[in-house]
């Protein structure tokens, strides 16, 4: 009887899931991934630094409230330079980064 018994509530147990299954594959919807291939709402300015460290661009939103995280920008090599790096700051203060290029 027990044997009998644990069968019953088994099959409950399956039912009931498959039937969990079917109502979150039916009111689930498919998550989409933002489009950053195109510039960001936030508008941009690009200022130029010179220190006696180091010297460089700087991109950042002038729109939209901070804080904004800060990206350093490094081209991994003596042949780039801040001018080359810089449209990508350009691009990622679009989306509330500052974008610091380095030379």
């Amino acid at each position: 009887m027990a044997l009998r018994s644990f069968k019953l509530d088994l099959a409950v147990f399956r039912i009931g899931g498959l039937a969990l299954a079917a109502s979150v594959a039916t009111f689930a919807s498919p998550v989409r991934a933002a489009d950053y291939s195109q510039p960001g709402p936030l508008t941009t300015t690009v200022q130029s630094f010179n220190t006696s460290g180091a010297n460089g661009k700087v991109a950042y939103p002038t729109n939209g409230s901070g804080p904004f995280p800060t990206l350093v920008l490094g081209h991994g090599a003596l042949f780039a330079n801040a001018d080359q790096q810089i449209g990508w700051g350009e691009h990622f203060a679009s989306y509330g980064f500052v974008a610091v290029a380095v030379n």
